[in-house]
């Protein structure tokens, strides 16, 4: 044989041998996650081994979250750990040429244990109103759980006075102001809440609700309803959500529920009624409410039906809530003018009338004048006349809304 030829052949073998094998940075296993780690979240692992990056071969790659639980192959993952625990998750390089490429007898695979907590949660009370110049200890009112403790505190404030990292400051408020505490768990882990304060002066505001009660068709007389529930449990606010299981129905077909509440002093409001149809004893089916026509009028009244034909905005009147609109409105002579709008109910029932002043500065143009509160005034008893009330107060200090909520002191 010749010469030349023996060397080409070992130079072959040479080369085939070397090929079979990669270099130990091409078998590197790796793998990241996010530092946040919640139950009942899915939670991505990114794969950074690599061979990822590498376009020279295209491994297989194994990923096991739990002993036990089935394989997932695929380049990136992501699983749902439930409950809170410690778990491990193991990714694999499934290539025959890193096998046993530390003399382990198997393929490069890393594990990391995770420490998977419930979702860090900061809850606050309910908004609350305060009397003026209450001091409150804010750490009394939020409770913080989930993540990994212990917790790192910082309180800030729309009124810029308040800048604190203790667990429980104290705040005089004064003012209306947004208490905003984040809270950074030992992992990084963040989670911001708000809590809105009110104040009023004094004597706390009693416009609330507290009770309520439901009847069918003929009024029982007020009281003599069957109570209904708050649906957070209390009554304690101006605006309260009902919910009542077990509700006695009358016989089937067409009757009216009603509801009423009672307010602080025991007045009892007025009464609002829907319409129900009962298909059987145990069922019922709400009728809905919605707009189904409205009109509009310049100055005097022409009477219910008697005005100008006003349009949905969405071209459709069929929700209990509507916005208008109309073009080449005609308007009348220049000066002021009233302009009313008044809406028609599913039950073909006109609703009140609503009102806004207009100046008209030439035909072709008008201008309308804001609607906002600018004073109130309260009376005992008889009246003393337009103006001839005592003053009270807007509760966050300014009458500049078309809805006011008012505080008065030393009534």
């Amino acid at each position: 044989m010749h010469p030349f030829t023996l060397i080409k052949r070992v130079l072959c073998i040479v080369f085939l041998i070397f090929s079979t094998f990669k270099s130990s940075a091409q078998c590197d296993i790796s793998f990241t996650y996010p530092t946040c780690l919640y139950s009942d979240s899915s939670i991505s692992f990114t794969n950074t081994s690599s061979s990822v990056n590498d376009s020279s071969f295209n491994p297989q790659y194994q990923w096991v979250f739990q002993s036990g639980t089935t394989p997932v192959y695929s380049t990136d993952a992501s699983f749902t750990f439930s409950p809170s625990s410690s778990y491990t998750v193991s990714l694999t390089l499934l290539d025959a040429a890193c096998f046993n490429l530390n003399g382990q007898n198997t393929y490069p695979t890393v594990t990391h244990t995770l420490n998977i907590t419930d979702n860090l949660s900061v809850d606050f009370i309910n908004d609350t109103s305060v009397s003026q110049s209450t001091t409150v200890n804010l750490g009394n009112l939020v409770s913080v759980s989930g993540g990994v403790s212990p917790y790192s505190y910082s309180w800030s404030s729309t009124t810029g006075l308040l800048s604190s990292t203790s667990t429980n400051p104290s705040l005089t408020i004064d003012t209306f102001q947004i208490v905003t505490l984040q809270i950074t768990d030992s992992r990084g882990c963040i989670r911001i809440e708000d809590l809105l304060f009110n104040t009023f002066l004094n004597t706390p505001p009693k416009n609330m609700v507290v009770a309520g009660e439901y009847f069918w068709d003929s009024d029982p007389g007020e009281g003599g309803g069957t109570a209904i529930l708050a649906l957070d449990g209390n009554f304690n606010q101006s605006f309260e959500d009902f919910a009542n299981s077990g509700i006695q129905v009358p016989g089937v077909g067409g009757h009216t529920l009603s509801v009423r509440v009672m307010d602080h002093d025991g007045n009892w409001g007025a009464v609002y009624t829907t319409h129900i149809h009962i298909d059987v004893v145990d069922s019922m089916s709400i009728l809905p409410h919605f707009v189904q026509a409205g009109e509009y009028f310049w100055d005097s009244d022409p009477g219910e039906g008697g005005g100008t034909a006003i349009l949905a905005l969405d071209g459709n009147f069929d929700q209990a809530f509507e916005d208008f609109a109309n073009s080449g409105i005609q308007v009348p002579g220049t000066g002021g003018h009233t302009l009313s709008v008044r809406v028609m109910d599913h039950d073909g029932n006109w609703g009140a009338v609503y009102t806004t002043h207009i100046h008209i500065d030439v035909v072709d143009s008008m201008s309308i004048l804001p609607h906002f509160v600018q004073a109130g005034e309260y009376f005992w008893d008889s009246d003393p006349g337009e103006g001839g009330g005592t003053a009270i107060l807007a509760l966050d200090g300014n009458f500049n809304q078309s809805f006011e909520d008012f505080a008065n002191s030393g009534i």
